[in-house]
């Protein structure tokens, strides 16, 4: 008797237990509706929800402002992203054009041609790639077409009338080169950073799936600090290579450029200035670099 009434002491009656069910039931519920109403939100997608001239003029961000400028944003309030930007789908492009490489070595007979990373990368975001490129050119044409307006307006201002109605077409000319270069500045920094996560997303799940299927001899060769620095360091300094990419055409471009302004404005007097500069730069890159160290 004393065992029973202890036992039944020691357990809930079987009210307790239907009224604790139907209690963790409702919330769960609750906690349901606020998963799908989450999901729910998360799901819009203001950029591809936007139109043309939306995209163009960034008015797609202006409910995520407008709402960040009322009171503070909560996950559920970040709008989700377009499909061709999740994680699982470019990885998965990365892996196609992974095994597109492997299978285009094993069948030739040279074995020089290995799969990489970079062609991989390159079959994946080409396109991206290139409408990047297109962007900074354009920003970069804008920029050096700027001392060329100038020259035309002092030109002007001299006197030296070229052409009829050149004072406007100068403003209207110099109006639109300048909008063209700042959207394009814009829109290019923007496409590269997006590029940029879509890279390091890919190169991190690729990484991480590799290292799942690592036999034990692999991961004796690759300790778990050198996984994790491949996933969280290299990763990134893939996306930040996109950026740099586009830089190494840039800067010379907008050089040369420059130098063929100077040369059809000064003449042979440009000479001079620049081996002064080319001589400045010789003997200022020894400090910077001892300083760097």
């Amino acid at each position: 008797g004393a065992t029973t009434s202890s036992t039944s002491s020691s357990f809930p009656s079987r009210g307790a237990i239907h009224r604790n069910a139907a209690a963790a039931s409702s919330s769960s519920a609750a906690a349901t509706g606020e998963e799908d109403a989450a999901a729910a939100t998360n799901s819009r997608n203001y950029y591809q929800e936007s139109s043309v001239l939306g995209r163009l003029t960034f008015h797609w961000m202006k409910p995520l402002l407008k709402l960040g400028n009322s009171r503070l944003i909560d996950l559920s309030d970040v709008p989700g992203i377009p499909p061709n930007d999740h994680a699982a789908k470019n990885v998965e492009m990365f892996f196609r054009a992974w095994e597109n490489q492997r299978k285009s070595s094993s069948s030739s007979s040279s074995s020089s041609r290995r799969p990489s990373v970079a062609r991989a990368l390159w079959h994946c975001y080409w396109p991206d790639i290139l409408w990047t490129g297109a962007l900074a050119f354009l920003k970069a044409t804008g920029t050096v077409a700027g001392p060329i307006f100038l020259y035309y307006f002092v030109s002007y201002a001299s006197g030296d009338v070229t052409f009829p109605h050149a004072g406007p077409i100068l403003v209207v000319s110099l109006f639109l080169v300048k909008m063209i270069e700042n959207f394009s500045q814009r829109h290019w920094y923007f496409g590269v950073r997006r590029l940029g996560l879509k890279v390091q997303s890919a190169v991190m799940a690729a990484v991480y799936h590799k290292e799942l299927c690592l036999s034990g001899a692999g991961k004796a060769r690759h300790a778990t600090g050198e996984i994790v620095n491949y996933i969280s360091v290299d990763a990134y300094r893939l996306s930040e290579l996109i950026w740099w990419l586009h830089w190494t055409w840039i800067v010379p471009f907008e050089i040369f450029v420059s130098l063929g302004i100077l040369f059809m404005v000064v003449g042979l007097a440009t000479i001079p200035g620049l081996v002064l500069i080319i001589l400045f730069i010789m003997l200022i890159t020894p400090l910077i670099m001892s300083m760097q160290r």
